[in-house]
């Protein structure tokens, strides 16, 4: 269970508070500590585990109230820790103050005494207890990997040398119930519960149940000497101690002030850093459960990241896709644009070749007419000249009976006739003569040469 990046520590007591630790080379550091009111919630974001735990492993742990978890402490030979394990269930039930089908038990291996022998510390729970905790830290969204007591830790809070004896609250409401740690030959031997009601006889009460256990521990044998006595106590509660630890220590003994939960809840991490070992009072249904509900987790999270993908990635090709239509709009309408203007290029082009083509026509007509008439003979008479789809040229004429042969020399003239190197006729046919009493009528065509006037 070691070999985490990130621990989560939380108590639940009426007011919920939750430390979260991060791994500093060979301790820890705290970086959030938060308090949530009982009407409040603490934010999962804390310690809902996600795709980011598989690298960087979180470790949750609720605190069980530590008044309802017993602590039993055994010698045992050293051996690996399944065998250990092995070991303290074959003494469970001499061990438990209740039935252990209605337990859950969790183990802390410690260095023993001797070079062959191993300190285990035994967190003994009732079934109810661990299953309505649980129950309260899903309700919440908080999934256990472990539960823990806050006494496990308290007990190494201070380094114990030689024979001691330390006395811590064991945090209940009514600071009726405490600790005892018997550290005897540098080997924690005995842990118990000390009940200190309010009552007259409180004092002579707690001493007789302080010398109980120095009895016991030395028809055990473990107990021998004056051990020092160390209370860490708050001020009201070191009054009603001090008498009776000073009559049975004969003042041999120490104060110290308590720690505060959040030095504890350090002192929790800094052991679970590298926990050796599976043992947790957390039952193994619970963690498959929750196991389980991590991965479902992880596969609707991939799900819905690939959907908002695919729902990305629509969005992009659509945003595209309008893009193009714009670009692709835009393009129509310059070329609507370009297409009127060239429209009305060609219009203006045609409208300019027609004019081109009457100006033409109208130089060829002028020019075949001065070119008829300026090399008409005398003896003939120019009665008329018409133009025909634009090329055609048709001379009538008129002359006395005896000028054929002008009529035909006056052919011959404008069939070579030239203008600027070029033919103005293209083509000048025979003419046709008539005779009408004492005259002749005559008349040819000819073709204009229209390519000089293009």
């Amino acid at each position: 269970m070691g070999g985490w990046h990130t621990c989560n520590i939380i108590r639940l007591n009426g007011t919920t508070k939750l430390w979260q630790f991060s791994a500093s080379g060979k301790g820890v550091e705290l970086e959030e500590e938060i308090t949530a009111l009982p009407s409040e919630s603490v934010p999962p974001r804390y310690f809902l585990k996600s795709w980011g735990s598989i690298i960087n492993k979180k470790l949750n742990v609720g605190w069980l109230p530590p008044q309802e978890v017993f602590l039993r402490v055994i010698q045992l030979p050293k051996a690996d820790f399944n065998e250990t394990l092995s070991m303290v269930e074959f003494q469970l039930e001499k061990l438990s103050p209740m039935p252990v089908t209605q337990i859950r038990w969790a183990i802390q291996v410690l260095p023993g005494a001797a070079e062959n022998e191993q300190t285990v510390i035994v967190a003994i729970a009732p079934d109810d207890l661990v299953e309505n905790q649980l129950a309260k830290l899903e309700s919440i969204g908080f999934y256990a990997d472990r539960l823990e007591t806050p006494l496990m830790d308290v007990i190494f809070a201070h380094e114990s040398k030689g024979d001691s004896v330390w006395v811590y609250p064991a945090g209940d409401a009514e600071n009726t119930m405490f600790l005892t740690a018997w550290w005897i030959g540098g080997t924690l031997r005995h842990l118990g519960i000390v009940n200190l009601p309010q009552a007259e006889n409180n004092q002579q009460n707690l001493k007789s149940q302080l010398l109980h256990i120095i009895w016991s521990g030395e028809l055990e044998g473990w107990y021998s000497g004056n051990p020092r006595w160390h209370l860490v106590l708050n001020e009201q509660i070191t009054q009603v101690f001090e008498p009776v630890v000073n009559e049975i220590s004969d003042g041999n003994y120490e104060k110290h002030p308590p720690l505060e939960e959040k030095n504890i809840a350090e002192l929790t991490a800094k052991r679970l850093l590298n926990l050796e070992g599976k043992s947790t009072l957390v039952p193994p249904e619970y963690l498959d459960k929750y196991k389980q509900s991590f991965i479902d987790r992880l596969w609707m999270s991939g799900v819905a990241a690939g959907i908002m993908v695919y729902l990305l990635g629509v969005l992009v090709y659509f945003g595209f896709l309008q893009v193009l239509e714009m670009k692709y709009n835009k393009i129509q309408s310059q070329l609507k644009e370009v297409s009127l203007a060239y429209t009305n290029t060609l219009a203006l082009k045609a409208q300019v070749q027609v004019l081109q083509d009457q100006l033409n026509l109208k130089n060829a007509v002028l020019e075949a007419y001065y070119a008829v008439v300026m090399n008409l003979p005398e003896e003939l008479t120019l009665n008329s000249l018409s133009f025909s789809r634009g090329k055609t040229v048709t001379i009538f004429g008129t002359a006395p009976a005896d000028q054929n042969a002008k009529v035909t020399e006056y052919n011959g003239i404008l069939g070579r006739l030239e203008n600027n190197g070029q033919k103005v006729f293209s083509k000048v046919n025979p003419p046709t003569i008539s005779l009408r009493g004492d005259k002749i009528t005559w008349s040819f065509s000819c073709e204009l040469n229209r390519a000089e006037f293009e």
